[in-house]
């Protein structure tokens, strides 16, 4: 293997926005952690004074180096993580002896720091059970091959650019946990917004500028009119707020699919609704493509071994390991991931003379037909149009005074009346 291919084996350090602040180890340890765990710190060679087993070992490279970790002997769980703490000198040091298949650790993450890089594994035996959780809060999604080195971009990214205390969170789509919980410890309040309740083109329950992270995992492509989505997505996010979205490119179509993006159509798509792009990625390569086609969904990572995914079927784990390569092809992405921030200004569109109450009245009658026509449960169905009849009954009385109200700007950040 010449040096141009062991490079691209290799999980870069993500690229770090000039001028924002470098990770510190604490905060990258609140990103990949979680505060239940049971962690364990070494510093200078010191052993630890307590046994394992733990969810977490976090060390300096000197330790690492120096041959004093073995995942097994010291107690650490299953696909529990690992955080190497290196300087400038060490780092091409730490990443080798990580790619030691004798240390069985997989490497998912490096991200800068202002001394150098946090290395990041996880403790991956060949006989790994997903079966039996090993360590606590094991999200199963997080391994699914087609987004699992996506998800390894996206987490550090998340790290660099989002800040350690996030206030109010929604998130939309496939709620599995695993991007909330990239967030970190420090989570304010979460929402999560279940369609057809919440309808990503409008988000009429959603108050202007309430929330500071949105999450729109995986639902754009669902969307009839995604432009629509993500001007929602805009009124919705505080100034300063953030949008983390990760979208299909090369995948499977639904049923209920209606568009994909290239990462230069959606950048644009960004663009237009007023959010501005803070980092982007995306992963895949021809031999992963044609798995995923083949396998869809149901491939599952067991470890990284020799820069390849050794990959299981998790509908029947008895069959035969395939491997995938981790390279990462531009030309071939399976998932795009962005996160986007809304400015400080407000570039919310304002209402317009010609939204009347018989025109708000239409647009309720016209989502109340969609909601109908939809795959939802009848007891779904039956909340959602309960509110619809609230809100009738508010336009009855006093909406057309509100409405007057707001044209004249004297309420311009009532929920109601701004699109």
């Amino acid at each position: 293997m010449n040096a141009a291919v062991a490079s691209m084996k290799q999980p870069a350090a993500t690229d770090h926005s000039p001028g924002a602040p470098l990770p510190t180890l604490e905060r990258l340890r609140r990103v990949y952690t979680r505060p239940d765990w049971r962690v364990c710190e070494w510093n200078s060679g010191a052993k630890p004074e307590t046994a394992g087993p733990f969810d977490a070992i976090i060390l300096d490279s000197a330790t690492f180096l120096n041959g004093l970790l073995d995942a097994r002997r010291s107690g650490l769980l299953p696909l529990g993580r690992v955080l190497i703490d290196a300087d400038a000198k060490s780092e091409s040091s730490v990443a080798a002896r990580l790619a030691d298949p004798s240390m069985g650790l997989s490497q998912i993450g490096r991200v800068r720091t202002a001394t150098g890089a946090v290395f990041v594994a996880e403790f991956t035996p060949a006989e790994l059970d997903f079966a039996h959780e090993p360590r606590r809060d094991v999200r199963l999604g997080y391994y699914k091959m087609s987004r699992y080195a996506a998800y390894h971009q996206m987490q550090a990214a998340v790290a660099e650019h989002l800040p350690e205390e996030v206030g109010r969170v929604i998130e939309i789509g496939d709620t599995n946990h695993v991007i909330r919980e990239m967030l970190g410890w420090d989570i304010g309040s979460y929402m999560k917004a279940p369609y057809p309740e919440h309808d990503l083109q409008d988000l009429l329950r959603v108050p202007d500028a309430s929330c500071d992270v949105f999450i729109c995992d995986n639902t754009l492509e669902h969307v009839q009119d995604p432009a629509a989505g993500l001007r929602s997505i805009h009124r919705v996010l505080s100034p300063g707020g953030h949008a983390v979205f990760m979208l299909p490119y090369i995948a499977m179509a639904q049923p209920d699919d209606r568009c994909r993006w290239s990462p230069l159509a959606f950048g644009e798509a960004l663009e237009a609704s007023g959010l501005e792009t803070v980092a982007r990625g995306a992963w895949g390569n021809v031999d992963a493509c044609c798995a995923y086609i083949r396998h869809n969904k149901w491939l599952r990572v067991r470890r990284i071994e020799a820069g390849e995914m050794v990959c299981e079927d998790s509908r029947d784990p008895s069959r035969p390991r395939l491997r995938v390569p981790l390279d990462n092809d531009p030309a071939h992405p399976i998932h795009l991931w962005v996160i986007a921030r809304r400015g400080g200004a407000d570039r919310s569109p304002r209402p317009n003379s010609a939204l009347t109450t018989a025109g708000y009245r239409a647009m309720l009658n016209e989502r109340r037909a969609r909601v109908l026509g939809s795959s939802a449960s009848r007891e779904q169905i039956i909340k959602e149009l309960g509110w619809y009849q609230h809100v009738d009954e508010l336009l009855q009385g006093y909406m057309n005074e509100l409405a007057a109200a707001a044209y004249d700007n004297k309420h311009p950040k009532h929920w109601l009346w701004k699109s």
